[in-house]
């Protein structure tokens, strides 16, 4: 039997000692879901309240001990104590395991034995919880009680404090805070009334966008946002929409995001409603022939009653006023408001055609304490007898976890018994599934509920009662009650209905999209983009476009859960590292733009609400994910772009108000704070200022942008700092770091046309694409050529992942200095790139569609360049196998390097005693600088020519394989790119383990023909003696020779070798890479490597 008793805690403000919420069980069984992906929503059957035996109160918690208890909470105090008191009709031995989440899961940070018996004895367990998940404020944790014995197993009163064990204390629910979380989209927001028309008059030309439609509709509201090239379209003017046989549709339009450089149109809102048929739907927006006037009068009109809505039903028009959102927190208190009632009430947009309702206040209980606030957005449409409503909740607490039973909005009286329920939501635990419904809904009177789950999030319910009302749920009654942190929201959309009337309008979720190509055009997105003819192109094409089986695709994603609840799936590794540092909703939104897919823009709509929601938590960038644990708000991994680009493209009220929330959080970061100092910390500030001023157009982030920039030269720059760039990080430069930084240039330019920014942005350039940073790899790991001609290799390297933002960088120098040379470097690293053999397919790659911009030549011409610059840069046989070629240097060799950590705390760090070893290592002690590659001298420290250990003559290369800094408890030795004809092959090497070194070290030799995707063999280094096991990934099935591999025991202690036979049937090039792993139990290692050849077989 296992008791799982999961943590994750309060904080230091909380007033009571004990952090967890009914921890003697008065209140249920369950405490509470802490949102981690490996416990379910639904609550455990096995354990049930008992008011047979009570240490505390009336209830213990009871179970018969054949299944798990799972009570979660969030822990805070990096020490702790946890307590509980245990008591069984039988002799039990419980063991006590306390783990936190650190990165990818949990850890065992400490654990005890306990004896229960049947007086109640109280367990107590010290706690400690070094690195959270979720932020240094909050993070996840869990005690794992394992009992062994037969019989009832009772608990109560369970306790997690600060510092030592004290008398047990209830938890006390706080205090409404005297200065609430701010709601910077109610606060600070200015009226978001239609702006006046200006002097625009007909549109320049007829602009086409595309809708997908679920299902045929005769009449269902649209809305897209058309896009305008800087200077072309002054205001509004009226429109039209004109379906493709030439039929006419009145339009509605208001403008959503200007150029600041001029205050002319960037981004116009238009709202319409016309019939889709199941599939893509195409139509243009036109000036407004005189037949296709709107309609007069708004939808939304002020008395003295509050507002009043226009409707086609009588019967919606006064449900929306009546409707309660009603709250309980874990100690049953229910606290409710009228929407009608709101203390806050304003037009978003009103018009003849579409209008938005916001509407914001307090939940009060009957006695008059307050929880939290709602925030509900109306969305109304003309002639339609129905309406959308996006609903949230959030806890206005800033140093504090609420935690709810329910969170649902009411309509109707909701007499009488429920009569009907629609519970639907994907179970976080296999073992309890539960049903995935895109749409449901509920209600057989006048009144008609709708649910819509873009994305699997979090469980919703749709209730029907007796007297014919209708609830939905935030978060259902059925599930255990519901952390939230401080500031976090929970948000649902539903729709009302009156009958079935509107039914197909309403489910039909049309996705809308101007003409990509006039996307980029237009230059909307302030940064290069193209449009990818897959017929022309589709080699390119193959390796952008995602494929059906793609781990950031829909059917991955949703199968994983990975856009689950809040952080639900992160550590699952979903948008974790996908969204901080690979900007994955932007990424997914942009690939939809490239391919004009607009069923992948739908998902990447999805993706970016999730990221939305989860991430942004009281207007910061929250940084709960495992990659990166530290504050709440870091700049240098947060990428707010995918809600930005959101808003531009759908005109998303809610995502409007993040947006702005964002902006308040950035504007009030110091211009002296450390988080914002350098490197990417800097730049991703810089890159953020700057797409939230595109959105937004507020004056005050582009004065701090040029006072950021100003201060940061101040710090950076100089005689004593490195000279050529404004984001120096420590001793070395990552390129990418100061192309986020070039990039912010290149759209401030965009924007405003300050030639400062050009100035900023050439210097940016300059430094990251200096050749030295390149050469010295290249003359390592390519060392057929001179480095000058395989530029386009190392560049292409360095433009995976993040780095993929250099070629709208390069395409943007090419366009301002009318020099094609830049272009042509972008296509040529590229294609150089996806034929080296290494590059893996990622979402952020789509960057690289952007060189297609302009006369681009036939894809077979780039291809063959590709490939003959790979092959000729590689060498014609494998080079210093015995490591005798330099006497300080293994020279054509490449070592990874730890990313988190200097030259000289790596000296320190050396684990070998004496001098020399020191000494020996040999690296030079100048400071580095963009100029060199600190890769190079640092993989020094972790390599090292052996004189006094070695096979067949000195020296050997010794490897440090450590447990110190980054490397993850592993390492790897590869050999220089070598060509290979076609042929029968041999390779062989000689190595020795020592004792550290863990069973699952192996080598692989890696063949790829250049433009295909690599094969390889591998062979486990501790196999026993004689044939080895090969795995084999492509290489047999296009060679006569059947690989294999053999393993020899040598005379010389310690010391085997291994002779791998393979046959390649076509030119390519191989590599030989020994990867090196720790022993579990152990924190350093030694391996020794040394005589390897290659050679023709007869």
């Amino acid at each position: 039997m296992k008791i799982y008793l999961i943590l994750l805690a309060l904080s230091l403000a909380v007033r009571a000692a004990n952090l967890l919420p009914n921890g003697s069980f008065e209140h249920g069984a369950d405490l509470a879901w802490n949102r981690m992906h490996d416990l379910p929503y639904l609550p455990d059957q096995a354990w049930k309240q008992d008011d047979t035996l009570a240490f505390h109160g009336k209830y213990s918690l009871a179970g018969d001990g054949s299944a798990p208890l799972l009570i979660p909470l969030e822990a805070n105090p990096r020490k702790g104590c946890f307590s509980i008191y245990v008591q069984s009709d039988a002799p039990f031995e419980v063991l006590a395991e306390a783990f936190a989440y650190t990165n990818s899961g949990a850890s065992l940070q400490t654990q005890t034995t306990f004896q229960a018996g049947s007086d109640w004895r109280r367990l107590v367990l010290k706690v400690t919880h070094d690195n959270n998940l979720r932020s240094s404020n909050f993070g996840p944790m869990f005690i794992r009680l394992t009992g062994k014995g037969t019989g009832i197993l009772r608990f109560d009163a369970a306790q997690y404090e600060y510092g030592q064990v004290t008398p047990y204390t209830e938890w006390h629910r706080p205090d409404f805070p005297a200065t609430p979380e701010q709601d910077e989209g109610t606060v600070k927001q200015t009226t978001a009334e239609p702006l006046a028309p200006g002097t625009a008059g007909p549109l320049p030309a007829p602009i086409a966008f595309s809708v997908a439609s679920r299902t045929d509709a005769p009449l269902v509201p649209v809305s897209v946002v058309l896009p305008f090239a800087r200077g072309a379209r002054s205001g509004t003017g009226p429109l039209a929409v004109r379906t493709a046989d030439g039929l006419t549709y009145p339009a509605q339009s208001s403008v959503l995001a200007t150029w600041p450089r001029d205050g002319s149109c960037r981004a116009l809102l238009v709202h319409c409603q016309v019939p889709l048929a199941a599939g893509q739907n195409n139509f243009t927006a036109v000036s407004a022939p005189a037949q296709t006037e709107l309609p007069d009068g708004a939808l939304l009109a002020a008395s003295e009653a509050g507002f009043v809505s226009r409707l086609a039903s009588p019967v919606l028009s006064s449900l929306w006023r009546d409707a309660q959102v009603i709250v309980k927190d874990i100690t049953d208190q229910t606290y409710h408001a009228r929407l009608g009632q709101a203390s806050d009430c304003r037009i978003v947009e009103n018009g003849p055609l579409y209008a938005v309702l916001r509407l914001r206040d307090l939940l009060v209980s009957d006695s008059g304490e307050k929880l939290g606030f709602y925030v509900a957005h109306l969305f109304f449409h003309r002639d339609l007898p129905g309406f959308r409503l996006e609903l949230s909740f959030t806890n206005p607490q800033t140093e504090s976890i609420l935690v709810i039973k329910t969170a649902k909005v009411l309509l109707g009286a909701g007499t009488g018994q429920v009569s009907a329920a629609c519970f639907t939501g994907k179970n976080p635990s296999d073992k309890f599934s539960l049903p995935l419904e895109r749409f449901s809904q509920i209600g057989s009177g006048k009144v008609r509920l709708l649910i819509a789950q873009p994305a699997e999030r979090h469980p919703t319910c749709l209730e029907e009662f007796a007297d014919g009302s209708v609830s939905g749920y935030l978060w259902p009654e059925q599930c255990r009650p519901l952390i939230l942190t401080p500031g976090q929201t929970i948000l649902r959309e539903f729709t009302v209905l009156e009958g079935d009337a509107a039914l197909a309008a309403f489910t039909a979720a049309p996705v809308a999209l101007a003409s990509p190509a006039e996307l980029a055009a237009t230059g909307f997105l302030t940064i290069p983009f193209g449009v990818l003819d897959e017929g022309k192109y589709p080699y390119i094409s193959s390796r952008l476009k995602p494929a059906a089986n793609d781990r950031y695709g829909r059917e991955s994603t949703l199968n994983k859960d990975l856009l689950g609840m809040f952080n639900y799936g992160d550590i699952r590794g979903d948008g974790g590292w996908a969204n901080l540092e690979s900007f994955l909703d932007f990424s997914s939104i942009l690939r939809a733009l490239v391919f004009n897919d607009l069923d992948a823009l739908e998902f990447a709509f999805d993706r970016a609400v999730h990221y939305r929601d989860v991430d942004t938590i009281r207007g910061s960038n929250h940084y709960h994910f495992p990659n990166h644990n530290g504050g709440s708000t870091d700049t240098s991994h947060a990428w707010p772009q995918g809600y930005i680009l959101h808003f531009l493209l759908t005109g998303s009220p809610r995502s409007q108000e993040v947006v702005r929330q964002t902006m308040e959080r950035a504007l009030e970061i110091p211009v002296d704070a450390k988080g914002i100092y350098g490197a990417r910390s800097l730049s991703r500030y810089l890159l953020m200022l700057v797409d939230l001023y595109g959105a937004l157009g507020d004056a005050r982030l582009r004065d701090r942008f040029f006072a950021q920039v100003k201060y940061a030269t101040a710090q950076n720059l100089g005689e004593d700092r490195h000279d050529d760039t404004l984001f120096p990080w420590g001793d070395r430069l990552d390129p990418y770091q100061v192309w986020y930084g070039a990039c912010a240039f290149m759209q401030m330019y965009n924007l405003t046309g300050d030639e400062i920014c050009l100035q900023e942005f050439r210097r940016e350039m300059d430094a990251s694409l200096n050749r030295q940073f390149f050469f010295l790899d290249l003359r390592e790991t390519w060392p057929n050529r001179a480095p000058e001609e395989l530029w386009p290799i190392q560049l292409g390297f360095h433009s995976r992942h993040r780095g993929a933002l250099i070629y709208p960088l390069l395409v943007f120098r090419s366009q301002i200095e009318n020099n094609d040379q830049w272009l042509a470097l972008a296509r040529k690293a590229c294609y150089a790139d996806y034929h080296s053999g290494t590059h893996r397919i990622d979402p952020m790659d789509i960057m690289r569609a952007a060189i297609m911009q302009g006369q681009c030549p036939p894809e077979d011409d780039l291809r063959q360049e590709a490939a003959e610059l790979v092959l000729s840069g590689a060498a014609p046989a494998l080079l210093n196998g015995d490591f005798s070629l330099d006497p300080e240097w293994f020279r054509h060799w490449h070592l990874p390097a730890s990313r988190q950590m200097g030259f000289d705390e790596a000296v320190k760090e050396w684990p070998l005693t004496g001098s020399c070893d020191v000494q020996a290592i040999s690296a030079p002690r100048e400071k580095l600088s963009y100029k060199v590659s600190p890769w190079r001298y640092y993989s020094r420290l972790f390599g090292y020519l052996d004189r006094d250990e070695f096979y067949l003559a000195p020296p050997s290369l010794r490897v440090w394989v450590t447990s110190k800094w980054a490397l993850g408890r592993s390492t790897w030795a590869e050999t220089a790119k070598v060509r290979l004809e076609p042929g029968k092959w041999c390779v062989r090497g000689a190595y020795k383990l020592d004792e550290n070194a863990a069973d699952t070290c192996f080598g692989r030799l890696t063949f790829f023909h250049p433009g295909e995707d690599p094969m390889w063999l591998s062979f486990n280094l501790k196999a026993a003696a004689g044939e080895g096991v090969l795995q084999d990934n492509g290489l047999q099935s296009c060679a006569s020779l059947t690989p294999s591999v053999s393993i020899i025991e040598t005379q010389k202690p310690g010391w085997r070798e291994f002779a791998l036979r393979f046959e390649n049937r076509q030119t390519g090039i191989a590599t030989l890479r020994m990867y090196l792993y720790l022993h579990p139990d152990k924190q350093d290692a030694l391996v020794h490597l040394d005589d390897f050849s290659l050679e023709r077989l007869p």
